[in-house]
């Protein structure tokens, strides 16, 4: 049994070591895009699950080489007590941008959703 264990914390730190690589190069590619083109879209959701959590999904979108790409940038949970207004739902994504370190969101991101 005391076998098994180092292979999954190896399984777990290697996972989150791509996810972190990943998370970099998709960044990276966001950026890349606003400087040659100035915009890109973004489309979000919120959701509540069956144990009454809230969830708040960010995708972008960009155009590669005439094809459509779609990227899912973070899913994160939504403060339950925090009340789901524009203004609040701005500061959130506002924050998120930061942590990804996508300079300019507010000025280069076009954000739709579904209400």
């Amino acid at each position: 049994m005391t076998d098994i264990l180092p292979f999954r914390t190896t399984v777990a730190e290697t996972c989150r070591s791509e996810a972190s690589v990943a998370r970099a190069d998709l960044v990276h590619q966001i950026n890349t895009y606003v400087k040659r083109y100035g915009i890109i879209g973004v489309t979000t959701d919120m959701w509540q699950d069956e144990y009454e959590k809230n969830f708040v999904s960010v995708t972008v979108h960009m155009l590669e080489r005439d094809t459509m790409v779609t990227r899912v940038l973070t899913v994160y949970e939504w403060p339950f007590d925090t009340q789901k207004s524009a203004e609040n739902i701005r500061q959130s994504l506002n924050k998120m941008g930061e942590l990804f370190a996508i300079t300019d969101m507010a000025q280069h991101f076009y954000f739709v959703t579904d209400q």
